[in-house]
């Protein structure tokens, strides 16, 4: 009788409390939640109970640092002043009482932000673009042909080169800390966009008045955004990082993310590079990209994107690795090892929606023995 009455007592404090924190730990496991994810939504449906099961795959994964994207592409997925919200959220926040119950489990989450990338020109040609607020100023300018805003191929990008980009990008990043309880907010690596020329930034370039390259102007630039994104983050007492390219030349000479100056000067509280190579890649192999990026982050927090998304698939660019994520499947397990071991404190899982597959089972079950043998 006891027994059953402690039993009933058990399942009453569980009904009341939710599910039981993650307990704290050195070592930690994120995830990134997209707006593919997103797209997948039943937007007929309760949105806030949808965005709760991303709390079912992090309690599934034991993951407790989760990457929220909040603005893919100039717009907003929360209730925003300065971006549209995406129409389909129906000016909802969801945002709000997802960081709360979190952060119950112990839980962080981040603000995921792409900073430069725009419209997609077919939006453009075909009215789809909002015309209010920040992205009114965005369309002024693609209407009015300024250099803020570039075309390159299909898509638009803000143009770095101009204070009033950055201005705009920094009282984003303020309305997010002051409107919601982010434990900070990571970048990725979307800067300048590939494939660019001169014309991109001609005008702007002209009227700078020390003697730089159109290299060094980019670069500056964006060391610009970083710097006071960083200051930014610490005023709010908050933390700022960025998800760059595992590629560190074409970090520097290609996006003009110049990353090793960023760590040298303490700009980041965290460097995340996306190491989406395997152990047998022919060009790229694993551990030696992590070890570059070891040897550069001077004091700087590193951790470190996994490909969850190559689980089971052919990786024709890994040559003679081209199978490895087919052969083994422990591949996420054998890598967060490897970084645990070279000091990395945090491990993120791209993205959320592959972590749901039934084929990432023993990927799953190799990754949770690895974190069991870390709390030891």
């Amino acid at each position: 009788m006891k027994q059953r009455l402690l039993g009933l007592c058990v399942l009453l404090v569980i009904s009341l409390v939710g599910c039981a924190p993650l307990p704290k730990r050195d070592h930690h496991v994120g995830m990134w939640v997209s707006f593919l994810e997103y797209d997948e939504f039943d937007y007929q449906k309760d949105l806030q109970s949808q965005f709760d099961e991303f709390l079912n795959t992090a309690r599934d994964w034991q993951v407790d640092r989760i990457y929220l994207h909040t603005t893919s592409f100039t717009n907003a997925y929360y209730p925003s002043k300065i971006f549209d919200q995406d129409k389909r959220f129906h000016k909802q926040d969801v945002f709000t009482d997802f960081i709360k119950k979190a952060h119950k489990e112990n839980i962080q989450v981040y603000a995921w932000i792409n900073p430069f990338r725009s419209y997609a020109s077919k939006e453009i040609e075909n009215g789809l673009v909002p015309q209010e607020k920040g992205s009114q100023a965005i369309y002024e300018w693609i209407k009015k042909n300024q250099e803020c805003v570039r075309l390159v191929k299909d898509r638009y990008y803000l143009n770095p080169g101009y204070d009033e980009v950055l201005a705009l990008l920094l009282k984003l990043q303020k309305e997010i800390y002051e409107d919601y309880d982010f434990d900070g907010i990571i970048f990725d690596d979307y800067f300048y966009p590939e494939g660019l020329d001169k014309r991109f930034d001609s005008y702007i370039y002209k009227t700078q008045q020390e003697e730089k390259s159109i290299e060094e102007f980019r670069r500056d630039r964006i060391d610009q955004l970083i710097q006071q994104s960083y200051e930014l983050a610490h005023l709010y007492k908050k933390v700022f990082g960025v998800s760059t390219s595992g590629n560190l030349s074409l970090n520097k000479e290609l996006l003009y993310a110049d990353v090793e100056k960023w760590c040298k000067n303490h700009w980041l509280d965290f460097l995340q590079p996306q190491i989406y190579w395997g152990l047998e890649h022919a060009s790229f192999p694993y551990e030696n990209v992590l070890e570059q990026f070891e040897g550069i982050k001077n004091d700087v927090d590193l951790q470190v994107a996994l490909a969850a998304y190559k689980v089971n698939t052919k990786d024709p660019f890994a040559k003679s690795g081209k199978d490895e994520w087919m052969n083994h499947h422990d591949r996420l397990a054998t890598q967060t090892r490897i970084a645990y071991d070279h000091g990395v404190t945090t491990v993120s899982l791209f993205r959320e929606g592959f972590l749901r597959k039934p084929e990432l089972q023993e990927e799953k079950q190799a990754l949770r023995q690895v974190i069991e043998e870390r709390k030891k």
